[in-house]
């Protein structure tokens, strides 16, 4: 449960920044459809090379690895939110982010796997794909605040949500904040 409500922040943070993607590439950076596929293929790019360094980027440390890139996808939305005037600083961030993004996904579907017994895994991908779609739901109704004037402020808002399901996540996952 602890995993998943750290986890389902994350989600509601990035979809925050989902529904400002367009407007941060269209108002703010003042750039049209080649940018925004340019940006997106930047990500998938990211997501790709994620892909082939999870294994070794994770190793033993799920949760560590989980929480940590929960971490550094909310700092890439930070970045852009702060500095979102130049498309290099947004390709940056968003090849950081894909990468991020896809060991996350790696490490958490594992991490939930080893933390439930076998027989428990369906009940608990249900239950971790409910909320998420609910934080995404959610996500998608904060971002629609911003836009499409302030898409930066989306990225901020999502960016501190970011690294707070981050460290929030991390510590109470290794025991350091007790629970109730």
């Amino acid at each position: 449960m602890v995993v998943t409500g750290a986890l389902s922040l994350e989600v509601f943070a990035t979809a925050i920044a989902d529904v400002a993607f367009v407007f941060l590439v269209m108002m703010t950076l003042k750039s049209g459809p080649v940018a925004f596929g340019v940006l997106t293929a930047l990500w998938a790019a990211g997501m790709l090379l994620g892909a082939t360094m999870a294994e070794t980027v994770i190793g033993n440390r799920l949760g560590a690895t989980a929480f940590g890139t929960a971490g550094v996808m909310g700092a890439t939305m930070l970045l852009i939110g702060l500095a979102p005037s130049t498309l290099a600083i947004v390709a940056i961030a968003f090849v950081a982010g894909g990468g991020a993004n896809s060991i996350h996904n790696v490490a958490v579907r594992t991490l939930l796997q080893s933390e439930c017994p076998p027989a428990q895994h369906g009940k608990v991908a249900a239950i971790y794909g409910a909320v998420t779609r609910t934080a995404t739901i959610g996500g998608y109704v904060a971002g629609g605040l911003f836009v499409p004037d302030d898409a930066p402020s989306a990225y901020l808002v999502g960016g501190m949500l970011g690294v707070a399901a981050g460290m929030v996540g991390w510590r109470v996952f290794n025991g350091k904040w007790k629970t109730a």
